[in-house]
């Protein structure tokens, strides 16, 4: 069986979001509990491309030049039950050897995947340590 286990750096993005915005905080945490407890779910963030329809929509999709690099990491954009984009992405990594899904920030969207930012370092660094 599967795992999402929630880095403390994502932790602390989720508590910093909770504090500016409590309605996407709550429905990104929400979305991971949801996830968490279904193995269908959990199996899909794997899956470049994935979409889930309202009312709890989500989309997958591999950070490719992550990807091209060798990390095994992926973005998570989440929608409100209204069918609005939230700000924000869920960036997480996938171990397929151990079956773990490591959530390893939560980032505003206007964050552009640079590998050069000084957030994408702290993702890689942390996905260097699992």
């Amino acid at each position: 069986m599967a795992a999402l286990i929630i880095n403390p750096d994502a932790e602390d993005d989720l508590e910093r979001l909770w504090r500016l915005d409590r309605w996407s905080a709550t429905r990104i945490i929400a979305l991971l509990e949801e996830i968490e407890g279904n193995d269908d779910l959990l199996d899909r963030l794997s899956q470049d491309y994935f979409h889930r329809d309202a009312p709890r929509q989500f989309d997958v999709r591999r950070w490719v030049e992550a990807w091209n690099s060798g990390s095994n990491l992926f973005r998570l954009k989440v929608w409100d039950p209204n069918d609005d984009l939230l700000p924000y992405r869920v960036i997480y990594a996938f171990l397929p050897n151990q079956s773990e899904y490591h959530v390893l920030a939560v980032v505003h969207r206007e964050w552009n995947y640079d590998p050069e930012h000084k957030l994408s370092h702290r993702i890689f660094q942390a996905y260097d340590e699992l």
